[in-house]
């Protein structure tokens, strides 16, 4: 039952007052945001609260307890939709697990506090839960955003479950046409999303960790922008929202499960910034903070844990598996095939030092992505699977392998005349049962997805010492054996797992940031598990998240499976700290071009006309990106930072139900300050381009499969 209640209070405060700081600085990092004199202030009267920072401008209506009235840039693009939102819910569980949601606009008392910083503070008073609130939001006098904090203590009857704050209502529209407005998330599986494509209230939700692989969103048109970020370091549990209920709205819900007291451990901040930028300049503000955070502290090509052949610039190949059945695994039944693609085909075709990483999946005994407690003898046996990885280990192949993450498999596919092809239920109940991810009501969780083909699935906690110790030692530690310097931790995406509940683990209950930490205990010591088989260990996991970039390798990506147009921001921001490969790119062809310009490690899922004697379609583009990431771009396309792209004009072309550009490119910064472009033909016919750099225009021409890297 949800109790939702909006009240009304006015403060009777009738007081004006304003304090100013002003930095005489001009900020070249943030050009959009922020003025070349910047300045932060507060300001009061009878009916608001007035912050200022830079450019950007915040109204907070006394009469809707803080709620944000107006939003505006220094140019005069206006963001708020009005006091349509309270500027924070907070839901609570009492003790027979009723929720109760509770607004700011809820308070029985409200009062503002002007500080002497350029800050306002508001305190809350409620009654129907014994609770107060504190918020504070203050101009900042360095960068021209707005930061939000909260604070609250409530009665021990209560479990505070999630904080919703700040809300801001958008208009939506941004300007007089939703045509070109646009949002983006830094998700790796995200885009350029169109929120007039969104449903009257529906919403967009981005997790982290998780499907948020950096704690960020953008709301923008032509004109101007609207930027939110978690300045979280630490790594909370949190969750990034977009929802349209008339208008657009944007907020962080923060989960927890507090009682008595909770305090927000990091600063939301907001900015506005002027007409002319797209997510790349939001992208930039979030960067400059991130720099900050433990996750930039190195560069890949500075890394000492990173072996010598992955910096010499690899390429990959998925030996993938078809979901059909048990036994449908085309490449690995017949093992011989694998090893003749590599001889016939890279071996012949591409030079001798160029490592390759040759990732085999459907190895699990039972059947493709039926992991737990039967992952051996693998499919489709150990003496055939590792005579085919000391084969391939001989040819100067790199293994990558990637169980089912925490997974474990109860039943596996219906039978038509009852029962399963596979049950391990008996073992799970009597031995593995205590060591599962418990939900809310004590139950342990179990999920039925699409590909255990009717049976159930439970998952382990990794917040259980038995759950890590299982993960090193009877996974990664027996796959190193069979050959694997890679493994990597599947369907655990961004590194989020369910929230437990449980009250005898030894993790508090609920989410929180032990999640992260115990996440980020799990990727160190699987990696010295492997390496006390393989020297050369590198682990990685589904989907890639900033928190982890420190001890990830390399890193699956999936930027490609967004239906709509690109937008590579994990890349934006961190191609020079952990290099990406696009778990799904098979061989298309698109897809190859795009993460050719993007800087992405050559990948591709196996043509099997090689083993007849014949090129894949793809040849003339995997030779030219394999050439140029190992060679003359390594530089840029595995040790380059990604700069905005210069302008470049090309031809369109369909691919699927997209309009794409026929030649796709982007810009990089070398390590030694030098600058690249690199431009990509897509398409299957000769291609021309002119591109726009450093004051010259240049028309390229690119056949079939080719690409060209710029440099002054």
């Amino acid at each position: 039952m949800i109790d939702t209640m909006y009240m009304t209070a006015s403060s009777g405060i009738q007081r004006t007052r304003a304090v100013f700081r002003c930095l005489s600085i001009a900020l070249l990092m943030l050009p959009c945001i922020a003025s070349p004199v910047l300045c932060a202030s507060v300001t009061e009267n009878a009916s608001a609260v007035t912050l200022s920072g830079g450019s950007t401008t915040v109204d907070l209506d006394k009469n809707r307890n803080g709620a944000v009235s107006s939003l505006r840039h220094s140019s005069g693009a206006e963001f708020s939709a009005g006091t349509s939102a309270p500027l924070f819910t907070l839901t609570f569980l009492d003790d027979n697990g009723i929720a109760v949601t509770l607004a700011s606009d809820a308070a029985i008392t409200f009062s503002a506090v002007i500080d002497s910083k350029a800050s306002v503070r508001f305190d809350y008073v409620f009654t129907n839960i014994p609770l107060t609130v504190s918020c504070t939001a203050s101009a900042a006098s360095n960068d021209g955003l707005i930061r939000w904090r909260l604070s609250a203590s409530f009665d021990g009857a209560y479990t505070l479950t999630d904080v919703r704050f700040p809300v801001i209502a958008l208009r939506s529209p941004v300007g007089t046409s939703g045509d070109d407005d646009k949002f983006v998330a830094a998700s790796p599986k995200g885009g350029i999303r169109k929120p007039s494509s969104l449903a009257t209230n529906g919403r967009w939700e981005f997790q982290q960790p998780g499907t948020l692989a950096a704690q960020f969103g953008y709301y923008y048109d032509d004109a101007a922008g609207f930027f939110m970020a978690a300045y979280d370091g630490a790594g909370y549990p949190k969750q990034l929202e977009f929802r349209r209920p008339h208008h657009a709205e944007m907020t962080f819900k923060h989960l927890c499960h507090a009682r008595r007291s909770y305090a927000l451990a990091y600063d939301i901040v907001t900015g506005v910034l002027g007409g002319g930028t797209d997510w790349r300049d939001a992208a930039d503000i979030y960067k400059s903070w991130a720099l900050t955070q433990p996750w930039c502290a190195v560069t890949y090509e500075r890394r000492t844990d990173i072996p010598s052949w992955m910096k010499a610039g690899a390429a990959s190949v998925q030996f993938d598996c078809t979901m059909g059945g048990p036994s449908n695994r085309p490449w690995l039944s017949t093992p011989e095939k694998i090893e003749q693609w590599v001889s016939n085909y890279w071996k012949r075709y591409f030079p001798p030092d160029v490592p390759l990483i040759v990732g085999i999946w459907g190895w699990e005994k039972v059947a493709p992505w039926v992991g737990g407690g039967d992952y051996f003898p693998v499919y489709p046996s150990d003496e055939r699977f590792a005579s085919l990885t000391s084969n391939l280990r001989a040819m100067g192949c790199h293994i990558e392998m990637r169980p089912s993450g925490y997974n474990w498999t109860l039943t596996y596919q219906k039978l038509p005349g009852g029962g399963f092809y596979y049950d391990s239920s008996d073992r799970f109940d009597a031995q593995i049962k205590t060591h599962a991810i418990r939900e809310l009501n004590g139950e342990v969780r179990i999920r039925n997805p699409s590909w255990i083909k009717g049976g159930e699935m439970a998952s382990l906690c990794p917040g259980e010492p038995w759950t890590q110790d299982w993960w090193n030692n009877d996974v990664a530690a027996p796959l190193a054996r069979m050959g694997s310097e890679i493994v990597e931790i599947d369907q655990n995406v961004g590194g989020r797992f369910a929230f437990c509940y449980a009250r005898g683990h030894t993790h508090p209950p609920g989410p929180g940031r032990w999640m992260t930490d115990v996440f980020m205990k799990q990727l160190v010591s699987m990696r010295t598990s492997i390496a006390a088989v393989e020297r050369d260990a590198l682990v990685g996991f589904e989907e890639p998240n900033e928190l982890f970039n420190g001890i990830a390798g390399l890193q699956d990506y999936r930027d490609c499976e967004f239906p709509d147009e690109w937008a590579s921001v994990f890349n934006y921001l961190y191609h020079e700290y952990l290099p990406t490969f696009q778990a799904s790119a098979g061989g298309n062809v698109v897809w190859m071009a795009h993460g050719f310009a993007d800087g992405q490690m050559p990948r591709i899922g196996p043509s099997s006309k090689p083993l007849f004697g014949e090129k894949p379609a793809y040849h003339a583009l995997l030779t030219r990106w394999v050439e140029l990431y190992h060679g003359e771009g390594r530089p840029y396309l595995l040790f380059g930072r990604m700069l905005h792209p210069p302008k470049l004009s090309c031809a369109s072309m369909q691919s699927g139900k997209r309009t794409v550009p026929a030649v796709m490119h982007n810009a990089f910064r070398a390590p030694d300050g030098s600058d690249a472009v690199i431009a990509v033909n897509a398409s299957e016919e000769k291609q021309m381009a002119t591109v726009s750099w450093n004051g010259k225009e240049r028309i390229i021409e690119l056949e079939r499969g080719g690409a060209l890297l710029i440099r002054d």
